[in-house]
């Protein structure tokens, strides 16, 4: 029995020795494993700021990204308006250049016409007047002489012009023009009527004070002729 015992105690002695040593060595295992953990832990933090910080890094990309975007439409749309401006700047110099040179060009024709006319109805030297066109105005100049006479003959000087120069159909002149202007000059007018291919509508007055060559034109093309003893109306419009 004292064997069995001490065999016993010993078994128990050695157990509890073991049992110390695996507790000792599971102790040492789990404070290890403690402190790789805590490093896993460190690491995963330092994983998770940085995903932080790298979110935010790609966000201020993406908005530096955006604006970058946003300038070099701007800028792509401010050098293209500079380009069409310049465009717009170009295309307005030569329209005004090529209208000038139009206007040009219409102005000698019309004057060049003005002078002959002029010379066919003044049988004395006179100064012709002259046209000035411009983009948006005209000037039509009269020398010398500016009185109403003078200015009734300019008129016609300058209907007649551009009754010839152009497709202009029929010239109408009413009475009222004729009577400010001499004679002499109206007879002349009558003349240039008569050797126009296109029709010439006009009404006058006092036919009898003119030479015979331009009652004869007259009364050869007239189409009505009106005195006191033969109105246009029965009614008197005045009454």
């Amino acid at each position: 029995m004292e064997n069995i015992d001490s065999f016993h105690n010993g078994i128990t002695k050695i157990l509890s020795q073991e049992l110390l040593q695996a507790r000792k060595d599971a102790s040492k295992n789990l404070e290890a494993f403690n402190n790789e953990l805590n490093i896993i832990d460190i690491k995963i933090d330092d994983l998770v700021e940085n995903s932080r910080h790298n979110n935010y890094l790609f966000e201020k990309l993406f908005e530096l990204s955006g604006k970058v975007s946003n300038i070099e439409l701007e800028n792509k749309f401010f050098v293209e308006s500079n380009r069409l401006q310049k465009e717009i700047i170009s295309t307005e110099t030569v329209l005004s250049e090529s209208k000038q040179q139009s206007l040009s060009t219409v102005m000698d024709r019309i004057n060049k016409k003005i002078i002959s006319i002029n010379e066919k109805i003044h049988t004395e030297k006179r100064r012709a007047p002259e046209l000035t066109l411009f983009e948006k105005d005209y000037e039509y100049k009269v020398f010398d002489n500016t009185g109403t006479g003078k200015a009734y003959t300019n008129l016609f000087i300058l209907d007649i012009c551009i009754f010839d120069l152009t497709p202009l159909p029929i010239l109408i002149h009413d009475s009222v023009l004729f009577k400010n202007v001499e004679n002499s000059v109206v007879d002349n007018i009558i003349e240039l009527y008569d050797e126009q291919r296109k029709q010439t509508f006009i009404s006058i007055d006092e036919l009898n004070k003119y030479s015979s060559t331009t009652q004869e034109i007259l009364i050869t093309h007239s189409v009505i002729q009106l005195s006191k003893d033969k109105l246009l109306f029965d009614k008197d419009w005045r009454a």
